[in-house]
């Protein structure tokens, strides 16, 4: 009897280890960042470096870098991968391998697996949203928009309730 409460308390002890150690891993270190190398940027891969293809940490709702820019380079398929820093240096971990559909979830690849691929035009710009899912692999929407992304920070409703249109009739909106 003894004997099975002392297994139980070790397999507790094990399965609690386990979930500590799941629960360490289950995102990417934010000081080892997530950063976009490619042939847009000439392969620079370093910790901290700034710039467009330095993805930023979002924790707002689901996990996720992003970063936007604008791409200047010849039209046709632009070589990437992810990269994350680690004990061997900034290549240490990495999502690849993939070719990447415009405006899609596209599914990447944990591990030295190639360059990821994805077609671009020249002075369009691209939003890259990355889900933090770990060093794992994950779900990567690439999104290609003909002008600077924007925000909107407030709007305005100008129109007396009175004069409001019925259903089924337009309505402008000034933003």
């Amino acid at each position: 009897m003894r004997e099975l409460q002392v297994v139980k308390r070790v397999v507790a002890g094990v399965i609690f280890t386990l979930l500590q150690h799941q629960v360490l891993w289950a995102q990417i270190n934010s000081s080892d960042g997530l950063r976009a190398p490619g042939d847009w940027n000439s392969w620079t891969n370093t910790l901290n470096m700034g710039g467009d293809f330095d993805l930023a940490r979002s924790t707002s709702g689901l996990l996720r870098w992003t970063t936007t820019f604008q791409y200047t380079g010849t039209s046709g398929s632009v070589a990437f991968k992810f990269a994350s820093s680690g004990p061997s240096g900034d290549w240490h971990n990495q999502w690849s391998g993939h070719s990447f559909t415009m405006d899609a979830v596209n599914s990447v690849g944990y591990g030295d697996l190639g360059n990821n691929s994805v077609d671009l035009v020249q002075n369009s710009y691209y939003t890259i949203v990355f889900r933090d899912n770990g060093y794992a692999t994950t779900d990567v929407s690439v999104m290609e928009t003909s002008a600077a992304p924007v925000s909107v920070s407030s709007s305005a409703r100008a129109t007396a309730s009175a004069t409001n249109p019925g259903p089924g009739q337009d309505v402008t909106i000034n933003v």
